[in-house]
């Protein structure tokens, strides 16, 4: 899992208010491609969680952006189609 977390940290790096919405598209196929080879919601959860604990006092955007993620990861989001593990989602919705 130490590559997902590399990937969404890359994005997290390259974060800023304008890309914010893009950065979390990317980061959403991303998951979604880890999905799609294996990644459990098990371990997505646990690998993005250091992260959100990293930025949660450090940097607000970073943070922000890790908990959309999460909530993306664990079903917390108001629209449906952003809830990966439901089993909807492939790299092709």
């Amino acid at each position: 899992m130490c590559k997902l977390r590399e990937e969404i940290e890359a994005l997290a790096d390259g974060l800023s208010p304008r890309n914010y919405s893009e950065q979390v598209e990317k980061g959403f196929q991303i998951l979604v491609r880890y999905k799609e080879n294996g990644t459990s919601q098990k371990e997505a959860e646990e690998t993005l969680m250091p992260l959100f604990g990293k930025y949660k006092f450090t940097a607000e955007l970073k943070f922000g952006f890790i908990g959309d993620l999460l909530d993306c990861i664990v079903g917390w989001v108001g629209n449906r189609n952003w809830y990966i593990y439901n089993g909807q989602w492939t790299i092709d919705n």
